[in-house]
């Protein structure tokens, strides 16, 4: 294996080094392969048990590797500001999440401390606008974001955006 562990999903490329007439892999993910190079993706968190059987004519021989795929949770890429003129570029207030659980987002105004939007699903963005559908004005917003990871890590993110009209 060119790695033993890494994030999910985790890419490894697996190399048999034996002469055989016969390869068979077992990713211990449930999915196996024929191939003598193969590359997998292990797509969740684990510790895995991958085998090589290698037979030939008069023999047969396995071997064993551990992969260790890891959660890591994260939240990354939050604009600081966005232009919601809908010309298509940076027009949502959203941001990256990686193994995230669950999350909550609330959008404050900066000059009354309301609460213009929240939400709490992973595909939730702000558009710029007001809770009555209006656009809210230029200006500086505070957001605060709140997450659990996969991996049970706690996120919280508190900064302003600003709204560019």
């Amino acid at each position: 294996a060119n790695t033993f562990s890494g994030d999910a999903p985790l890419t490894v490329d697996f190399m048999n080094q034996s002469v055989a007439s016969s390869l068979f892999w077992d990713f211990g993910d449930g999915s196996s392969s024929r191939e003598s190079t193969p590359v997998h993706t292990f797509e969740k968190p684990g510790i895995y048990t991958v085998q090589l059987t290698a037979k030939n004519s008069s023999r047969s021989v396995t071997d064993k590797v551990t992969i260790e795929v890891k959660t890591i949770s994260a939240i990354t890429n939050i604009p600081n500001i966005f232009t919601p003129n809908g010309d298509g570029i940076y027009d949502l207030f959203l941001f990256d999440i990686k193994n995230i659980a669950s999350i909550g987002v609330a959008i404050i105004s900066n000059k009354t401390g309301e609460i213009i939007t929240q939400w709490n699903n992973l595909d939730g963005n702000w558009n710029g606008k007001l809770k009555n559908g209006t656009d809210a004005p230029a200006g500086l917003y505070l957001y605060s974001i709140q997450a659990i990871g996969t991996d049970g890590v706690a996120h919280s993110e508190k900064g302003f955006v600003t709204i560019n009209r």
